[in-house]
């Protein structure tokens, strides 16, 4: 489950999870420094987590693009979005998103240090029957980052830890939710299809969405933790919580 990260083994470096990155070979056009910017799926590429000549989504993010604002008054940050469905063309690249504030006392900020692709990102940009989108819609679901705020009520995680992202929101009070079921809840949605996603510098979530990375994994990157959860939550659930499969 989400919380079985202390116990899983460390990631051999021939790990072949792909994480959506920019090879510091590829080109990126003096238009993509723009706002909004529009990349090409061609400048946008899969890597293995351990090529030597990628960087992860939020690296490129964070190069790509002029200085941001100073101050935190109207501070904005850079992220991947879509205004409408279609194919990779949709995509832009843009630094004049609104940074998210805390709404509740029980939500935290992250920064994104790394974030992955999942097939889900696609079927988004496509467009997904039932699904509206504001532009400029975040894309992403999976990541992993560090605490940069945290709410007055937040007690299981601080300012400064290492996280990882639980990408399926729950109300945590439907019938459904109060038995463990909260992937069924009657609210339930997914970053990045129902609300803004991972693509970016920063995020808010629910504080019971992440989870700290135990200080001593240090074997574990931050490309790699940020492939580890919707994947894994999918499996575990299919392998373990439906068909009860024991070692």
């Amino acid at each position: 489950s989400f919380d079985r990260l202390a116990s899983t083994p460390a990631l051999s470096a021939g790990t072949s999870t792909v994480i959506l990155s920019v090879s510091s070979s590829t080109s990126v056009s003096p238009a993509t420094t723009g706002s909004p910017s529009r990349l090409s799926h061609r400048d946008i590429v899969a890597s293995v987590i351990d090529s030597p000549s990628g960087g992860t989504l939020i690296e490129s993010i964070r190069k790509y693009n002029r200085p941001r604002h100073g101050g935190r008054t109207g501070v904005v940050l850079r992220a991947l979005t879509i205004s409408d469905h279609g194919g990779l063309d949709r995509v832009e690249f843009r630094d004049d998103v609104a940074i998210p504030e805390l709404r509740t006392s029980t939500e935290v900020r992250i920064r994104l240090t790394a974030a992955a692709l999942n097939h889900l990102d696609l079927f988004v940009v496509g467009g997904l029957a039932g699904v509206t989108i504001a532009p400029p819609w975040i894309l992403g679901a999976d990541g992993t980052g560090v605490v940069e705020a945290a709410g007055s009520a937040v007690t299981t995680i601080g300012v400064g830890d290492r996280v990882l992202i639980n990408p399926g929101i729950s109300c945590r009070e439907c019938e459904y939710c109060r038995t463990g079921e909260q992937s069924l809840c009657v609210k339930f949605g997914l970053l990045g299809e129902h609300r803004p996603g991972s693509f970016a510098e920063f995020i808010v979530l629910p504080a019971e969405n992440v989870r700290r990375v135990p200080a001593g994994r240090t074997d574990l990157s931050d490309a790699q933790a940020a492939a580890y959860t919707l994947a894994t939550l999918t499996a575990w659930r299919m392998l373990a919580t439906r068909a009860h499969v024991q070692a």
